[in-house]
């Protein structure tokens, strides 16, 4: 099964190549080898291979202006969509964000239902926002949308990644800018779950990919304090705002539900991901 994957560099490309190039025949072309936003690029790159499925996780992050993160995300996903169909492929998962809801306001264990209710203001939310309506207008497209994704080669600029590395390295400090209540998911279990839904032939749609439990920042400090504590030291933890942010959770009954796969919590995660860290 030769397999398409876009943004092969990123965190989440980089760990399902890892776990799955022994499974699949994966192709993963550079900036330079194939410019997403240039759909006579896309197609010259397709032209040489026959992909079964294709795996899109390239996109601009939330840097820069908005107006153009917009453009450029739809854009790519636009021109990967339309070629792929041309050439017949018959699977295409992209990786969406919990952004495409709303998130001007809280969002407290979303279903997949609820999107669509409110447009996303911004323009990064917006363009993801439109990803997702795009992809439920063909018949080969598939939305997994992650709200946190956390893990071994994640860094330090993810929240989840910089609490549990704090105290896994043995600082004194825990520092939190300001605490919010978050779904998420290990990237051990979010690559796994992306290659079911290329093995496997699952209805199509968007489904929320997302550990079953919740935790706020502080909560997942406290976690970690007790990791180190059982370490035999300690660690202190300070928030530097006390007006918690917005919630930003979702649920994944749709997901577990229709595949049957088991998602493993969060806090075994973060349990796993402080041992690796150490």
């Amino acid at each position: 099964m030769e397999i398409l994957v876009t943004g092969g560099s990123g965190f989440i490309g980089k760990a399902f190549i890892k776990s799955y190039r022994k499974v699949f025949d994966i192709v993963a072309p550079s900036h330079e080898e194939m410019d997403l936003t240039d759909a006579r690029s896309v197609d010259a790159f397709f032209k040489g291979h026959k992909f079964d499925a294709v795996l899109h996780l390239a996109g601009m992050g939330e840097t820069g202006k908005s107006a153009v993160l917009e453009a450029d995300n739809v854009i790519m996903f636009k021109n990967i969509q339309y070629v792929a169909i041309r050439n017949g492929v018959k699977k295409l998962i992209t990786v969406g964000e919990g952004v495409d809801f709303d998130r001007s306001q809280p969002i407290v264990d979303y279903a997949e239902t609820k999107f669509g209710e409110h447009v996303p203001t911004d323009g990064y939310g917006l363009g993801k926002y439109m990803i997702t309506r795009l992809a439920a207008k063909d018949k080969i497209s598939t939305v997994l949308r992650i709200f946190n994704v956390f893990g071994m080669g994640g860094g330090q600029s993810r929240p989840i990644n910089k609490i549990v590395a704090a105290g896994s390295k043995g600082k004194a400090k825990i520092v939190i800018d300001r605490d919010r209540t978050v779904s998420g998911i290990s990237i051990d279990d979010a690559v796994h779950v992306i290659g079911e839904f290329l093995r496997k032939n699952y209805p199509r749609g968007d489904y929320n990919l997302v550990a079953a439990d919740k935790m706020s920042y502080v909560a997942i400090a406290k976690l970690v304090k007790r990791l180190v504590r059982k370490d035999g030291g300690d660690i202190e933890i300070v928030v530097k705002n006390p007006e918690p942010d917005l919630e930003y959770s979702a649920v994944n009954t749709k997901l577990v539900e229709t595949t049957g796969i088991k998602i493993g919590t969060m806090q075994n995660g973060i349990r796993k991901l402080y041992q690796e860290l150490k």
